[in-house]
This record gives structure tokens, sequence and C-alpha cells, in this order.
């Protein structure tokens, strides 16, 4: 199991894909989802998957939140939301996934929904 922010994720992510994936490690990934709560307070929602340039170039807005799960996709990492942290349910099912499948899983907590009651 690693811990990871999402902006580590991406720096980490040669070693996900070269060594990780490649061999069949089962390996948990939990997520923290830097940027998201800043996104939704302006209205953009980064779990709505649109990465687009004028989202990417703003100051006011951290990128990595809208890049996350995109690049999940691209390195076929597949992933799931906790947005509660009274029910562990989506850790067990992507470390059930993880083991079974023999590949990496990702977890994306995703705090801001709880911060906003969204």
């Amino acid at each position: 199991m690693v811990l990871i922010q999402n902006t580590g994720l991406l720096e980490a992510g040669d070693g996900l894909r070269g060594t990780a994936s490649r061999m069949g490690a089962p390996l948990l990934l939990l997520v923290t989802c830097r940027g998201y709560a800043k996104a939704r307070s302006v209205g953009i929602d980064p779990s709505r998957g649109e990465v687009d340039r004028d989202v990417l170039v703003r100051n006011d807005l951290d990128s990595i939140a809208h890049m996350t799960e995109a690049t999940l996709r691209a390195w076929g990492i597949p992933f799931q939301y906790l947005r509660d942290p009274s029910d562990l349910t989506p850790i067990e099912e992507a470390f059930t996934q993880a083991r079974k499948d023999e590949r990496p899983v990702a977890v994306l907590i995703d705090a801001s929904f709880a911060e906003t009651g969204s």
C-alpha cells in the first residue's frame, strides 16, 4: 500500500508503469486529491473528467486536480473514490481488486466532498 498526494502520483508514473503494472504487483494506492476543494469552490468538479486548456492555465487553480483521473485512465489504473471517511468500503474493494487482478488500483481520497457537503 502507498499513501501519496496526486502530485507525487504523477511524479511516480514511470515507476508505476514500468515496475508495478508490468510486474503485476497488487498495489493499493491511496491518493489524496490536492486542488479538488479549490476547483469545486469556483464551480468546477475535477471528477467530471473535463480537462481543457482554459482550466489548466488558470492561476487560481491547481491543474493537478484536473489531470489526476485522466492520468490514471491513461495508465490503465482503475480507481474509485473515498468520499466518506466513515465508509472504508472503497479501500476494501480496491485492495481486493488489486490482489485479484495483480495490478495497481487507486482510491482517490476526496476530502473536499466532505468539506463542501456535496
